[in-house]
């Protein structure tokens, strides 16, 4: 249908859709909340914000955290299977970031070698809340230590 009338409905109904949207969702970059925490401490403490390089539908929602000053990556969020990390057959997705470590040890529960990334020099932490997110942040400052100038 269309005419001035039903135009001005159909703005009418945007506009309180829109309305609606902003006073009940909260937008959200990840899917854990653990993910969504790291993502406001890391902002708070190198006021960094995640960028989203790719185009491709299947890692369009993954996030690098870059040095404001070198553009180096000092970490990504993906989501991913859990079994991609753990090397055995679970299909449930979960966020993971990956960090630059030298010394993190491996739990076999929490930490592993990087998913995607070189494993000497990579680790991938499983953001479902094992962690705590101050020893989370911990691993963070190492990477963000390790990747800097």
């Amino acid at each position: 249908m269309q005419g001035k009338f039903v135009s001005s409905v159909r703005a009418g109904y945007l506009d309180i859709l829109e309305r609606i949207a902003d006073h009940c969702c909260q937008a959200v970059l990840f899917a854990s909340p653990q993910a969504n925490r790291i993502t406001a401490k890391i902002y708070d403490r190198y006021h960094v914000a995640p960028d989203f390089p790719w185009q491709s539908k299947s890692f369009k929602a993954y996030g690098v955290f870059r040095h404001l000053d070198s553009g180096k990556w000092f970490g990504l969020i993906m989501n991913v299977q859990r079994g991609l990390v753990t090397k055995n057959d679970d299909e449930q997705t979960v966020d993971i970031i990956n960090l630059k470590s030298d010394s993190m040890p491996l739990d076999d529960r929490s930490v592993f070698p990087s998913y995607h990334m070189n494993h000497k020099y990579w680790i991938s932490v499983i953001l479902d809340d094992q962690l705590s997110d101050d020893d989370l942040m911990k691993m963070i400052d190492e990477s963000f230590r390790l990747t800097g100038k």
